[in-house]
């Protein structure tokens, strides 16, 4: 289903079973959050001012890690570090470095102490640099691979389904689309 993100300055396709999270919880401006009660799966789109701290090359690894730190993360691997390439995101046109890092999140939600409340994530994350206009543009997709026996999310998530979430972020690359660049302005 086509979304307009940010007023509709972009656009992507995000499946119908997201729903809008500023609708339940107050999301920040330099964000987009789109949530599957069903399956505990989330989608964000996030604007941020470029980290100067971290070269191009390393822009992709430098935003997983902050978003580990930022989750709390237990621990993380990645497992994927790569270039995207120009047919797999097509409506990027400006000049830009585009990384693709996948990644796996050991993470507990609601800070939640018990060992057996942790879950391990798997954490789709495309970063979009465009030094024109000093802006990193972060697109994650973060769906549960196995929920832990006591964490709160046991009841509503569900296990696995990485093939599916493998095509679901490959499509919302694909349709990600700056409509209106005055946004950055």
């Amino acid at each position: 289903m086509q979304r307009e993100l940010f007023g509709g300055a972009i656009t992507a396709v995000i499946p119908e079973a997201f729903r809008d999270a500023s609708i339940i919880r107050e999301v920040p401006d330099n964000q987009e959050v789109y949530v599957d009660i069903n399956t505990d799966q989330s989608i964000i789109v996030e604007l941020l001012e470029q980290a100067e701290e971290a070269s191009n090359d390393e822009c992709g690894l430098y935003h997983f890690k902050q978003l580990a730190e930022d989750n709390n993360a237990e621990n993380f691997e990645i497992i994927k570090n790569e270039d995207i390439i120009s047919q797999d995101i097509p409506n990027i046109k400006i000049e830009s470095i585009k990384k693709l890092v996948l990644g796996k999140q050991i993470i507990s939600k609601f800070n939640e102490k018990d060992p057996d409340a942790q879950n391990i994530v798997n954490i789709y994350l495309a970063v979009i640099r465009v030094p024109s206009i000093e802006t990193d543009m972060l697109i994650s997709y973060n769906c549960p691979v196995y929920i832990g026996s006591k964490s709160s999310s046991r009841t509503q998530s569900k296990e696995g389904q990485e093939t599916i979430s493998d095509e679901l972020f490959k499509q919302l690359i694909k349709s990600f689309n700056v409509v209106d660049w005055e946004l950055f302005n």
